[in-house]
């Protein structure tokens, strides 16, 4: 089954692949995951 991801989840989405790639604080990548997880949206 497809779900279907909103804007607001694709910007969660780049700003949690910018967080990765710039190394930023562990704790934000894990509320931006957290907050994906929450919506819905797999996180891998």
């Amino acid at each position: 089954m497809t779900s279907l991801i909103t804007l607001a989840d694709h910007h969660i989405v780049d700003l949690l692949n910018l967080a990765v790639e710039k190394k930023v604080d562990e704790g934000f990548i894990r509320l931006l995951k957290n907050e994906l997880e929450r919506r819905g949206v797999k996180v891998g």
